[in-house]
């Protein structure tokens, strides 16, 4: 519980050094009389999607994302409300909301699964995916989860959406990183060659 709330802690200090940055929004809507995903394309056309984690603060990594509902060609709202029902997260992941660094996904005190309502009154909700661990290529972070309870604009119920999965890898290390790293590998080698 100690390392949640320092994680929590940590993550909403981070939030509040930064400068506004635009996140990307998953927009969420409906096929038919089914809930879907709109947007982004990937998520929406193929069910999954991968994103990098970035360092957010030092020891803390993450992703920086929104949910908002999509609207019809008149500028509706295409759902009246929704609930975003996590299926999987990794363990060593959470979701929390930017405004107040509530936990929403992957509360291991519960091993309940964790989800997200949204209605047309606040169908905007920032999010963060954090984690005191970095991911890796070869052991990416894992997010499922569907759209259920869904009730259309104009008060249509509709099914479940299909399972969307969303894949976390670690961003490239930068240029500058690279480059301190080569520079330490020069002097290295030339400590090395004045020892010879």
């Amino acid at each position: 519980m100690r390392t949640l709330k320092w994680l929590l802690w940590s993550v909403m200090s981070a939030i509040a050094l930064q400068t506004a940055s635009a996140h990307e929004h998953i927009a969420f809507g409906r096929a038919d009389n089914q809930a879907v995903v709109v947007e982004p394309e990937d998520l929406a056309t193929h069910y999954t999607m991968t994103r990098e984690f970035e360092e957010l603060f030092p020891g803390i990594w993450g992703y920086d994302w929104g949910t908002e509902f999509a609207t019809d060609e008149h500028g509706e709202h295409m759902l009246h409300s929704m609930r975003m029902l996590q299926i999987d997260i990794s363990p060593q992941m959470r979701g929390i909301r930017a405004e107040d660094g509530s936990l929403v996904f992957g509360d291991p005190s519960t091993g309940a699964p964790g989800y997200l309502d949204l209605d047309h009154d606040h169908h905007h909700v920032g999010m963060y995916f954090v984690s005191t661990i970095r991911p890796s290529r070869e052991n990416p972070f894992i997010f499922r989860f569907r759209i259920v309870n869904a009730e259309a604009h104009d008060g249509t119920m509709l099914e479940d959406s299909p399972l969307y999965t969303i894949t976390f890898v670690p961003e490239p290390a930068s240029l500058s990183i690279l480059g301190v790293g080569l520079g330490l590998i020069g002097l290295r080698r030339s400590r090395r060659g004045r020892r010879a």
